[in-house]
């Protein structure tokens, strides 16, 4: 006897293994841990004196955001969006296919540097 699914069981399955899904695929960008020096890379869109998309950085991930001028804590986002170089061709690809946390921060600091574009243009 097969079960029966109604509309709300199948929204609530589909729902489910959405979640699932996209919580293996953050976790599988692997990274180290972020106290192991090592070779960082900045995923994230360009920040006016802040960060620029590419930048290289070396050492544990707490001295690259020592390293960082202080503006990038009004973007909280960057840290996510620092990552290992083992971890970039995978965080890109998320990104560009609009997956995981990774994306949801790049369009978070993407979002906030063009509010703060707009809001200078206007002043």
């Amino acid at each position: 006897m097969k079960n029966k699914i109604d509309k709300s069981n199948f929204e609530e399955a589909v729902a489910e293994t959405v979640s699932e899904n996209v919580t293996e695929e953050i976790n599988q960008v692997s990274e180290p841990i972020p106290e192991e020096k090592g070779v960082w890379i900045y995923i994230g869109p360009n920040v006016r004196g802040i960060a620029t998309n590419g930048s290289i950085y070396f050492g544990t991930k707490s001295n690259v955001l020592e390293k960082l001028p202080t503006g990038w804590k009004k973007y909280p986002q960057i840290e996510r969006l620092i990552v290992s170089d083992a971890a970039v061709a995978r965080a890109r690809e998320q990104i560009s296919e609009g997956k995981g946390g990774i994306s949801v921060a790049y369009n978070a600091v993407a979002a906030a540097v063009l509010s703060a574009a707009e809001s200078e243009a206007n002043i």
